[in-house]
């Protein structure tokens, strides 16, 4: 069991998980709960109950408990915590703002309508009564949104996702907010959106009409992916983590949106339009 001093470092990350080596401490305490030390040196008053076999967290200064997912997403707030306390975890770094890891928590609905409350900052939520005001997906300004760049953050494209009455990849729920999905559509990976959306509708059967390699290659087997209307010229901003859907770029023919076009040229015989996001595009990592 991994420990500092006398106290227990806590090292589990996954939603719903049981870190055991925590459940011998808080047995041994004749406890519910017992105190854990957090890798970046946070303390959490970490429960198990031997009933539902699930792992909870009790808050600092009151008897309120609550779940959590990835430390970002929590089933309740915590009263009597004005530092915010609670958002601080295991990737969070002490900030000298109002708050002690310069987030707040908000509240928001899930993809099921339901409550729940998230970790926020800046513009996503308002500090006075911890509303999320942006799910923090889109472009803050209409001037980022259908740019050809990818302004919503890191692997999520919202702010280009639906342009000119297209449709570009699906929008999923994920551990807290809502993103764009589209290169991680069929990949065979589950970990993009919470309810697997991104991985249905993904088999190629003999009436599919187009398909193509995907670009990313799964346990190194290169998948078969059908070929649709929605995975075909999303924008490639590789930068921000927003790759092709197919390995030959061939998601980037057929543009259905006319200001996604680049050129026109012959591929497989036949004279079809290709995206401007391929014209001149000099990343060639999986060719």
């Amino acid at each position: 069991m991994c420990t500092e001093g006398t106290v227990p470092v806590l090292e589990c990350l996954c939603p719903d998980c049981v870190d055991y080596r925590m459940v011998k401490t808080i047995r041994q305490s004749g406890e519910d709960c017992a105190i854990t030390k957090f890798s970046t040196g946070f303390l959490k008053n970490t429960c198990f109950d031997e009933t539902t076999k699930k792992q909870f967290f009790k808050c600092p200064f009151s008897g309120v408990s609550y779940t959590t997912e990835f430390y970002k997403g929590f089933s309740e707030i915590c009263e009597n915590d004005p530092k915010v306390y609670q958002a601080c975890g295991f990737e969070t770094d002490v900030t000298n703002t109002d708050v002690l890891c310069g987030g707040y928590i908000c509240e928001q609905e899930d993809e099921r309508g339901e409550h729940e409350y998230i970790e926020c900052s800046g513009d996503e939520c308002k500090a006075e009564n911890r509303d999320c005001e942006t799910s923090g997906d889109n472009a803050d300004s209409e001037s980022e949104v259908c740019n050809d760049k990818c302004d919503a953050g890191y692997s999520n494209c919202g702010d280009e996702a639906f342009c000119n009455g297209h449709r570009y990849g699906i929008e999923c729920y994920h551990y807290g907010k809502n993103r764009s999905v589209y290169s991680e559509l069929c990949d065979g990976q589950m970990d993009d959106c919470n309810d697997g959306s991104d991985e249905q509708n993904c088999t190629v059967t003999e009436s599919t009409v187009y398909a193509c390699k995907h670009y990313w290659p799964v346990m190194a087997e290169t998948l078969t992916v059908p070929l649709n209307n929605y995975t075909r010229c999303g924008v490639i901003d590789v930068d921000k983590g927003h790759y092709p859907y197919c390995k030959n770029y061939f998601d980037q023919t057929k543009c259905t949106d006319l200001e996604r076009v680049g050129g026109f040229c012959e591929v497989n015989g036949f004279n079809t339009s290709i995206s401007k996001y391929v014209v001149c595009l000099e990343f060639d990592q999986r060719q």
